[in-house]
């Protein structure tokens, strides 16, 4: 994902089965989110963890962002489940460009 070095974004983890279609299930506890680098972009999970902000912290690079989960309801033990998603952040670029003309004056 793309975001310039002023942006944000909302992240919402999402779990299914292995049902077709799948169905969505939960975890056990509240996920952990976290980011490869944190200079490039910070993450704050929502209190259940079910989402997060991963915000541009106004340098350009590139960051993984990741939310873990145990994944296992019954047996106790646990099962780590992982979802990624990569961001790159850099300055906004020009899309278009116009031309200006001053005030017309005597030569």
């Amino acid at each position: 994902m793309l975001l310039t070095r002023t942006q944000k974004v909302t992240l919402t983890v999402v779990y299914e089965d292995d049902s077709v279609p799948p169905k969505e299930v939960g975890v056990d506890g509240a996920p952990v989110w976290s980011s490869s680098d944190p200079k490039v972009i910070e993450v704050t999970p929502a209190t259940d963890g079910l989402s997060a902000v991963a915000r541009a912290t106004g340098k350009d690079g590139a960051a993984l962002v990741q939310s873990k989960a145990d994944a296992d309801l019954d047996s106790g033990e646990e099962r780590e489940l992982i979802a990624t998603i990569d961001f790159d952040v850099r300055a906004k670029e020009a899309v278009g460009a116009r031309i200006v003309a001053g005030t017309p004056e005597e030569q």
